[in-house]
């Protein structure tokens, strides 16, 4: 039997829909610098083709390294010679291979002078680049190498040069202190930013009256042909502060009108700003807007995000905005005289109102004078394109989008990779995040191409964990995961599941048969309870007429005797009505046969061995594969509700259980495990659990319970237990504690390990917890880029590479907010005037989580 479907599909190519109030798009934003330091710098920087997102995936990686062959084309872009690069295509350097798409950038940022190859002369294109040395190769695009040179050379001389002119506001404390590491895309962009508005330095005597003077001219102005601007928006189209407004497609700033050009001017209006503006190029013309970004400090803006809204409230004469920000309560009052913008056109007042997706922006632009801007996103899945009416139909039952090219009251284009294409190029799986105007008139969309491949392994009522990594569900997506669904995960914008195309589909319902009696009345029915392998508890009618193990039953009573009891594990199919239409028991035999439904065998006792991933009965050695589905069903269960579905990490190294197996493969691979009884020990392979604090509360039941809150994954967390587990020996578990926990997919805790106690933070420890599970806890004696040195007690040092380990710090001194996540920068050399040690647990020679205790 194989337990699963497999789907072949393949990972659409998705597009960016974008449609505006002028014939020319908006200029497309990666999603992954929205909201960010780097916003500012990747608009003004991908309007000008300086600085882009990713062909493959839309997304500009602010945090990754870039290469050398990338800094060498921003800076030949910000000089403007891209026509001479496209135009120079023979290779200069063993290295660079013909045809790479750097060459000509290469050939002319060398032949400038902006960058030079290596001593055995290759260029290394691929290499990644310091930030001295990114900050050497803008020093020389703006003139000032001979100020450079003059204060000492690399790389001291261009740092400091880079530093006076303003080349690295914004960067240099952070970056600097990296000097030797590479330097990220997001402070490139910053640099590139900075560099564009700075007075460059020409020479202006030669030979041995050789001088050199900062000019009035600037790479914007002399290289990129354009001009800034500074000002307030005081109408966008028909939205204006005073007065009818304009027509389409313009935008007025202070007292002079603009062309809207590309610029993405949706939620500007009443912002002082900086347009980046393109010279007309005829006197009857306006001038046009390159890129338009709010000026720093000049605006009093308040970002709501959508899932931080809690209510809106009316009053006679205005609305109260209740949000959080942080963990902290706040409100904003908006008085009925407000002007009020809704995905980017003029609303009414009532347009204020609570969102599902996207963000409200309050903007005070008087005294006593507001814009609200409400961001209103929804995401279209396109299950097809409708080409004869220019419709595309949503996966998930929306309205179909109609995008006519014909329709001259809707200006829509779509962009992909930073090129329009038709609306024949979409496909199937795209995710389109689209902001759409009352009117239906304005649209503006866009996609990040970005989806993830994977098993659902943990879930909760904030999201689900793909592989440990966890996502937010987005409000289009109708359906509730399982923890079986596998497949390809859609993202929309904001990084949340917009779409799911499923390649794990469970061939066979399995569910476990909780209870089961006939309802009397005129017509006897046969009622059944099921756990399902979705973790549901579910009471479903049977039909007039149901198969139990092929054989056709036509009364109540009969189809209960050939099903027989509660407590059992079955498959079951539904009709068209939603009642079980068909049940199939499992019958016994020790054979393996993949394409029946087989109880291979049943023993109490078993012991699981995390080295091998197998449970060691006297019949068979049995593997826990990582598709194994394990129903946990205690024997003292009040009842169903008590159940859980769990998976491989349900079982810890030397645990005891008592178990039922079925449908084990070839390979001795279960496809599902029945546990009635297990020993209340935590997986050694489960992440460690900072503990922030216990607290009493009670269920759905009304019964007492405590709560565990922490952080585990990076991410907050709470567990519930109503048998006094949250102990270690005889005193309550407390904040600093670190513990690992055994829990349901409900969040109810079973069992705990505690790791380490915070009381005994001044007592350093090496702890082998088992072959593959060891916790040590010391002080940090020296820190590299990617790992540091722990000494524990006067033991020899001991190197740990930091990886993927999840990063903690503990402030013992803090009374609220004292655990944080962070990451390897946050670990330390040991110093005596401010001491802190750090916990590692390792597991299988791999260090998981890391705690720096404060």
């Amino acid at each position: 039997m194989s337990k699963f479907k497999r789907f072949v599909s393949s990972v659409a190519t998705t597009a960016i829909l974008v449609s505006g109030i002028s014939t020319a798009s908006f200029a497309a934003l990666p999603g992954d610098v929205l909201g960010t330091d780097f916003e500012e710098a990747a608009k003004v920087l991908g309007a000008f083709d300086i600085m882009v997102g990713d062909a493959g995936t839309g997304l500009f990686r602010p945090e990754d390294p870039i290469k050398r062959s990338e800094v060498t084309k921003v800076a030949v872009a910000l000089k403007g010679l891209t026509n001479a690069a496209n135009s120079s295509t023979a290779t200069k350097f063993p290295d660079v291979a013909q045809g790479h798409w750097a060459t000509g950038y290469i050939n002319v940022g060398t032949s400038e002078g902006l960058i030079i190859g290596d001593d055995l002369g290759n260029f290394r294109p691929d290499d990644n680049i310091t930030y001295a040395e990114a900050v050497t190769i803008l020093v020389r695009a703006l003139g000032y190498e001979p100020q450079a040179q003059s204060k000492g050379g690399f790389p001291t001389g261009y740092l400091v040069t880079g530093n006076s002119t303003g080349l690295t506001n914004g960067v240099a404390v952070a970056a600097m202190a990296r000097n030797s590491k590479p330097v990220t895309r997001g402070d490139i962009a910053q640099l590139a930013y900075n560099s564009i508005n700075i007075n460059l330095m020409e020479q202006t005597g030669f030979g041995e009256n050789a001088k050199y003077e900062i000019t009035d001219e600037t790479l914007l102005t002399s290289k990129l042909n354009a001009k800034l601007v500074q000002g307030r928006v005081t109408a966008v189209g028909s939205a204006a502060l005073e007065g009818a407004g304009l027509e389409k497609g313009k935008i007025q700033i202070d007292d002079k009108v603009y062309n809207v050009g590309n610029a993405d001017v949706r939620n500007v209006l009443g912002l002082q700003v900086d347009a980046y503006i393109i010279d007309k190029t005829s006197s009857k013309e306006h001038d046009t807007v390159k890129a338009i970004v709010p000026t720093a400090g000049k605006n009093s803006i308040t970002t709501i995000a959508a899932d931080d809204i809690e209510s809106i409230t009316s009053g006679s004469s205005s609305k109260v905005i209740n949000y959080l920000k942080g963990n902290k309560k706040s409100k904003i009052t908006v008085s009925d005289d407000s002007i009020v913008v809704y995905n980017g056109k003029s609303a009414s007042f009532d347009a204020i109102k609570e969102i599902e997706a996207g963000s409200i922006m309050v903007h005070d632009y008087s005294k006593n004078k507001k814009i609200v801007f409400i961001n209103e996103t929804q995401n279209y899945v396109v299950d097809e394109v409708a080409l004869a009416s220019d419709r595309v139909i949503d996966k998930y039952g929306k309205a179909p989008l109609t995008l006519d090219p014909e329709d001259e009251s809707v200006t829509f284009t779509i962009d992909k990779d930073n090129k329009q294409i038709g609306v024949a190029d979409l496909k199937e799986w795209d995710v389109i995040t689209l902001t759409m105007s009352e009117d239906k008139s304005l649209i503006y969309g866009s996609v990040i191409q970005n989806a993830v491949e994977g098993k659902i392994t943990e879930k909760d009522d904030k999201g689900v964990y793909i592989d440990g990594e966890k996502y937010e569900v987005a409000a289009n997506y109708p359906n509730e995961f399982a923890l079986s669904d596998e497949g390809v995960f859609y993202l929309d914008q904001e990084g949340k599941i917009a779409a799911f195309d499923e390649q794990g589909k469970i061939e066979r319902n399995y569910a476990y048969l909780s209870n089961i009696g006939v309802k009397s009345g005129l017509n006897q029915s046969l009622e059944i309870e099921l756990f399902t392998f979705e973790g549901k508890v579910e009471t479903l009618k049977a039909a007039s007429k149901i198969k139990v193990d092929g054989k056709t039953y036509s009364t109540a009573s009969a189809a209960l005797d050939a099903i027989g009891g509660k407590g059992q594990l079955i498959t079951f199919e539904l009709n068209a009505n939603g009642e079980i239409s068909e049940i199939d028991k499992s019958f016994s035999s020790e054979e393996i046969d993949e394409d029946e439904f087989v109880l291979n065998f049943s023993e109490e006792d078993v012991e699981y061995s995390a080295k091998t991933s197998k449970l060691l009965a006297d019949t068979m050695n049995i593997r826990v594969g990582a598709d194994t589905l394990v129903f946990d069903i205690p024997v003292d269960a009040k009842d169903a509700e008590d159940y859980s579905i769990a998976d491989k990490s349900f079982f810890s190294d030397g645990g005891k259980y008592d178990i039922t197996v079925y449908d084990v493969s070839e390979d001795l691979t279960a496809g599902v495990i029945v546990v009635t009884s297990s020993e209340n020990k935590a997986s050694e392979e489960s992440s460690a659990v900072v503990v922030e604090k216990i607290t009493k509360s009670k269920n759905e039941d009304g019964e007492s319970v405590e709560k565990l809150y922490g952080y585990q994954n990076g991410e907050r967390v709470t567990f519930t237990s109503d048998n006094a587990i949250f102990r270690k020996g005889s005193l309550n578990l407390e904040k600093g504690d670190i513990i690992q926990v055994k829990a349901d997919a409900k969040g109810n805790a079973k069992a705990i390990s505690v790791l380490f106690d915070i009381d005994k933070a001044e007592s350093e420890f090496s702890k082998e917890i088992s072959e593959d599970l060891t916790v040590e806890y010391g002080k940090v004696s020296k820190k590299f880029t990617d790992s540091f040195n722990l000494q524990v007690n006067d033991s020899a040092a001991k190197n740990y590479s930091v990886g993927d380990a999840k990063v903690y710090t503990i402030d013992t001194e803090k009374t609220s907010n004292a655990i944080s996540v962070g990451d390897a920068s946050d670990i330390q050399k040991y110093d005596s005037a401010s001491p802190e040690r750090v916990f590692v647990r390792i597991y299988k020679g791999e260090v998981m989580d890391i705690v720096i205790i404060k």
